[in-house]
Parts: C-alpha cells; sequence; structure tokens
C-alpha cells in the first residue's frame, strides 16, 4: 500500500501518515514558515524602530536638541545609557491612556522620562 503524503499546502489541514518522509517533509515545511515568519517579524520592527529614529532625529531639530522637562541639553549620539540620551516621553504615559503618536511625545533626556516614569497629572 502506498503512502498518501500530503502535500506542501495541505500539511497543517490535513493529516499526514506516520512514515519518515511525511514527517521529515512536515518539519521542513514548519521550519520554513516559521524562518519566514521570523524574518518578516524583524523587516517590521526594523522598519518600525528606523521610522522611530527619524522621527526622533526631527522632533530633536524642532526642540534644539533640548529636554522638554528639564531644559538641558540631550542628544542620540550618547550611549543609550547616558542620563543625557534623548528618548521619547509620553506626555499621558501610555499605562494612563495615552496614545502612541506624535501628539503624545515630547522629546526628554533619560533622567527625566526615566523620572517621570508613568507620572500623569490631568488638567481641566
Amino acid at each position: 500500500m502506498s503512502c498518501r503524503r500530503a502535500t506542501p499546502w495541505r500539511i497543517e489541514t490535513s493529516s499526514t501518515c506516520d512514515c519518515a518522509a511525511c514527517t521529515k517533509e512536515l518539519a521542513l515545511w514548519r521550519q520554513a514558515h516559521w524562518l519566514e515568519a521570523e524574518v518578516a517579524a524583524d523587516t517590521a520592527a526594523h522598519t518600525r524602530n528606523m521610522r522611530r529614529r527619524k522621527i526622533k532625529e526631527a522632533m530633536l531639530a524642532q526642540t534644539g536638541g533640548r529636554c522638554a522637562i528639564c531644559g538641558n541639553r540631550t542628544s542620540m549620539d550618547l550611549p543609550p545609557t547616558h542620563p543625557a540620551y534623548a528618548t521619547i516621553d509620553h506626555i499621558r504615559p501610555r499605562s494612563r491612556g495615552g496614545e502612541d503618536n506624535l501628539s503624545n511625545w515630547q522629546i526628554a533626556c533619560l533622567r527625566c522620562n526615566q523620572e517621570k516614569g508613568d507620572k500623569w497629572e490631568e488638567t481641566g
């Protein structure tokens, strides 16, 4: 009796026999699709990070490279752990209902952003 091997497009939707060929084909197919998904996620993250970097650069130019909280100079050219490293601060923290968009962002040095944390006082 011959094996009724599933074709690649039916592997996930149909059951395969337990023969070595089907098991190997299924494993290779799953690995290929997992890698495709991982590459797509990495590409999306890279694109998102590059877009956010360009926005941060534009915001720094607009504010003259100054922290919106303390007014000190801040820069993206410093190590990310440096207290004066430029970060995007959410004016109304996301944890308190703030949105993740330009109207809710300001440039803050790392020190001020960390000190502020999720503090926010509603006005009006």
